[in-house]
């Protein structure tokens, strides 16, 4: 398996394991629809939709178009914030369920500082890769 395969499947378990730490948040409250592995599985495949959307994004705007990294992290912020509102305003809107704002609100919270930590942890690392790298060269 090569080392991009590698990267993205790490990166896809991550973005799960944050869906499932948001699951959590959302189980917490005492109004909530459908089972417990329902509630798991869509927020686990919501983080990796998020996940993949924001690594790719990230892709593109550092490495294809030369942006800074500001113009990354406001990127992945929307990104995280937009794609993990979508269920819940399809709900809302679709199916009139009730739901609570405020929920929404503190699981956004959640996701935020969780895929921007990850954001932030992976820049991190692939700088420090980088530098290993020219450090060799010379």
């Amino acid at each position: 398996m090569n080392k991009q395969t590698k990267e993205m499947l790490l990166n896809l378990i991550l973005s799960a394991m944050i869906g499932i730490c948001v699951g959590v948040v959302e189980i917490l409250f005492p109004i909530f629809d459908g089972t417990i592995a329902f509630i798991f599985f869509r927020n686990a495949l919501i983080g990796m939709v998020v996940g993949s959307a924001a690594r790719y994004g990230c892709h593109f705007i550092v490495i294809r178009n030369k942006q800074s990294m500001n113009v990354l992290y406001i990127y992945v912020f929307l990104t995280i914030g937009i794609i993990s509102s979508i269920p819940a305003l399809i709900s809302v809107w679709f199916f009139e369920d009730v739901f609570i704002w405020q929920q929404l609100l503190i699981m956004l919270t959640v996701a935020e500082i969780l895929g921007m930590s990850l954001t932030y942890a992976s820049i991190q690392y692939h700088l420090k890769l980088n530098q290993q790298f020219t450090n060799e060269k010379t």
